[in-house]
């Protein structure tokens, strides 16, 4: 296995409060109420979330731009996926999907 030095990345840091604001800015919050409880979404909820994330097309981040994705460094997927995981400051350990679901 390589291990990386990790280097403070500027470009890294501001994708990751956008990451961030997005999140607080568009998870409803008894979609981020029900997570902190560890309770399931109900689909529509779930296909909402999901609808949102699409929209900036980061379910395919890590695709090639030549399939349609963003070609997201490894760097790039981690922090968004902690940030829809994180946003209700606890992870469930009962959620079968830790992300997108927040």
């Amino acid at each position: 296995m390589f291990i990386r030095a990790v280097q403070h990345n500027s470009d890294l840091d501001a994708f990751r409060a956008e990451v961030r604001q997005f999140c607080e800015r568009e998870m409803p919050p008894e979609v981020r109420r029900k997570q902190a409880r560890g309770q399931h979404l109900e689909r529509h909820e779930y296909d909402a979330w999901l609808k949102r994330l699409g929209s900036r097309g980061w379910l395919t981040g890590k695709w090639p731009k030549e399939h349609g994705g963003l070609s997201w460094q490894p760097e790039q997927s981690l922090p968004s996926r902690r940030s829809w995981a994180g946003l209700a400051r606890r992870r469930s350990s009962r959620s079968a999907r830790p992300w997108p679901v927040p």
